[in-house]
């Protein structure tokens, strides 16, 4: 498997760079927020960090003001095994900015793949309706979850390229860093060097959150049913929501719910993949099975605009 893209998003006019991943199938996008049955998936990756010095402006709603910056590394589409696949000279190595606006250089970042230009020409309105977030089985999201699952849902390349990939993001982070965990399982995939004071983790299934061994809290809370989470204002540094966007009916009010928690110039990293339970997963993400350009502009989109202007 492999990595299909990175998207970093920090504040302001949007700037894209594009790159991909080798190897796992992992799509990250990063974001900086400004003040304001189990699912059997490969890793895409999504990186959020929230806004602390906008330098352009927008104006919001609610009277806060947003910058945005989005960059994105993305797949290729030259299918993996193939001889032209084999062939093709990869370009590896991004810099961008995660907390706080530090640089960071993602060593396993491809430039040359096949999205590079996949968030340009973002909507400017919000493009979804209803049935967009419809699911072919609308049964209670609990009924898969009512046995724990130890089960890895992705595979051991996927895993590693992912876990370089934050350990890369939050290379130089503060000591004793807040950690929020969204759609958690019993693995959040973060460094084993990483100085936490708090690693709060929000699932399904509670037994699989005790086994989480970076967890220091654990709250069970359907986010289909209750999108609102239960803290304060600035609560995190870090949020992540790993392996489970395909399957969110509310994400423009998850995504704003990530924003409230993390404090200015905080991160947010979400992780997708291109395989999931079908039947689980929303229509708009159904129509685009295996299309890392369109789950790269889903995802964007939901940055964009929940809140609008909020990330960077």
């Amino acid at each position: 498997s492999r990595i299909q893209g990175t998207l970093v998003a920090q504040g302001a006019t949007s700037m894209f760079s594009a790159g991909e991943f080798w190897p796992a199938s992992c799509l990250c996008i990063a974001f900086n927020a400004v003040p304001e049955s189990r699912p059997l998936r490969r890793s895409h990756q999504v990186c959020a960090r929230r806004n602390y010095a906008p330098t352009e402006v927008v104006k919001v709603a609610n009277g806060r003001r947003r910058r945005l910056l989005l960059s994105l590394l993305g797949s290729t589409a030259v299918i993996p095994g193939s001889r032209a696949w084999a062939r093709r000279k990869w370009q590896r190595g991004l810099e961008v900015r995660s907390m706080d606006g530090r640089l960071v250089r993602i060593s396993g970042a491809i430039t040359n793949s096949g999205v590079t230009e996949a968030l340009e020409g973002l909507p400017s309105v919000w493009p979804f309706v209803s049935a967009d977030f419809r699911r072919w089985d609308e049964r209670d999201d609990a009924l898969g979850f009512q046995e724990p699952s130890f089960e890895r849902h992705i595979d051991d390349w996927a895993r590693l390229a992912m876990e370089q990939l934050y350990a890369e993001l939050l290379a130089g982070a503060p000591s004793n860093i807040a950690v929020l965990d969204v759609c958690a399982a019993w693995d959040s995939h973060l460094p084993l060097d990483l100085s936490v004071s708090r690693v709060a983790v929000v699932g399904m299934n509670m037994q699989e959150l005790r086994a989480n061994l970076r967890a220091t809290e654990a709250l069970t809370q359907d986010l289909n049913c209750r999108p609102k989470l239960p803290f304060g204002d600035g609560e995190f540094d870090v949020a992540t929501l790993a392996l489970s966007i395909q399957y969110l009916v509310h994400p423009q009010e998850i995504f704003t719910e990530i924003h409230r928690v993390l404090r200015p110039g905080g991160l947010a990293i979400v992780s997708f993949s291109s395989l999931s339970f079908p039947w689980k997963a929303v229509s708009v993400w159904s129509r685009s099975f295996h299309d890392g350009v369109a789950q790269c502009r889903t995802v964007g989109t939901y940055f964009r605009f929940s809140p609008w202007g909020g990330w960077r």
